[in-house]
């Protein structure tokens, strides 16, 4: 059987350095036994093959057009990802990633999209605040907008630049991103809630909605959904000291007479008639699965809506009925 030392050799004579980096790998993670003394020598075998790593990654191509340079390096994907899953793992190689993604833009691109199925898998824990805020440049730059988004929503909150995340969210829409922000920095569940109220009043009235009108309309009953019931969005719970105290401000906020800040004056219960508007069948469902045997909440909204007059549609008055109810 071949030593840790041996087998290290055989896959230098073979050029193969994506398998011995994974292989140290492999022992670090301790998934293959090894020698204590060569266990104590770890960390330097690692750097060793990294350094192999990004030589044969950034050397092989030095010039040549762009399409040349570009194919060079997705041949190289490879190791960029064994690369990346031993900086995500192994407190060393933080010089040789400002070298390899310095070396011209190029290497840049292909080495930030080599991220993507790490980040969306969740092994991205603690990343670097500078890598977060390459990756989620590059994405922008590139727009691919549903992948930033997708990305902000995974990273520790600590780890991204918040003013940069919420403006490029604001500017493209991205509610998920900014849910995200206003939640776990600011601990804002309303004013996300404000905002897409104020985005779907814009097209509740439309007799034909697009998709993405839809898509809008359904991630705020689904927002608010979660909140009434103390989930967090899209998944998962509140923090316990929240779980009593958001459901009751979220219900206030929609249920409150004259909407955000008490300054709007077109119609009473601004917030329920525009939900109701958009989709009074859903909404009456989530307020059964929210409220169940709170009869004093129900008589409350159903009080608002006689009130105020708010026209529901006949195919709806089903679901507001009592034995629904």
């Amino acid at each position: 059987m071949l030593s840790e030392e041996d087998q290290l050799e055989l896959y230098q004579s073979r050029g193969d350095y994506v398998s011995a980096c994974l292989y140290l790998l492999d022992i670090f993670r301790g998934r293959i036994n090894a020698e204590k003394d060569f266990k104590e020598h770890l960390s330097q075998y690692l750097s060793e093959h990294l350094r192999h790593l990004v030589d044969l990654a950034m050397d092989g191509c030095k010039e040549g057009k762009v399409s040349e340079l570009v194919a060079h390096y997705k041949v190289m994907r490879r190791m960029l990802q064994a690369y990346i899953s031993i900086l995500l793992t192994v407190s060393i190689g933080t010089k040789s990633f400002h070298c390899l993604v310095e070396r011209d833009v190029i290497s840049r691109a292909i080495f930030l999209e080599s991220l993507d199925e790490f980040v969306l898998d969740g092994s991205l824990e603690s990343p670097p605040p500078a890598l977060v805020s390459e990756y989620l440049s590059h994405l922008a730059s590139e727009g691919h907008f549903s992948q930033l988004q997708a990305s902000v929503v995974r990273f520790p909150i600590e780890c991204i630049d918040i003013h940069y995340v919420m403006s490029t969210c604001k500017q493209n829409g991205l509610y998920d991103g900014i849910i995200y922000v206003m939640n776990k920095a600011f601990g804002d569940y309303l004013s996300p809630l404000e905002e897409m109220l104020s985005d779907v009043s814009s097209f509740a009235s439309h007799e034909v909605l697009s998709d993405a009108e839809v898509e809008r309309g359904n991630r705020l009953l689904l927002y608010l959904h979660c909140c009434l019931t103390g989930h967090s969005y899209p998944y998962g719970t509140l923090p316990p000291e929240l779980s009593h105290s958001i459901p009751e401000e979220v219900y206030r906020c929609i249920t409150s007479l004259k909407g955000k800040d008490g300054t709007s004056t077109t119609a009473n219960y601004p917030y329920l008639r525009l939900l109701l508007l958009f989709d009074a069948q859903q909404v009456f469902h989530d307020f059964y699965i929210c409220f169940g045997s709170h009869s004093q909440s129900r008589c409350h909204i159903l009080a608002c809506i006689v009130s105020s007059n708010i026209f529901i549609s006949p195919g709806s008055l089903k679901a507001a009925s009592p034995s629904n109810w």
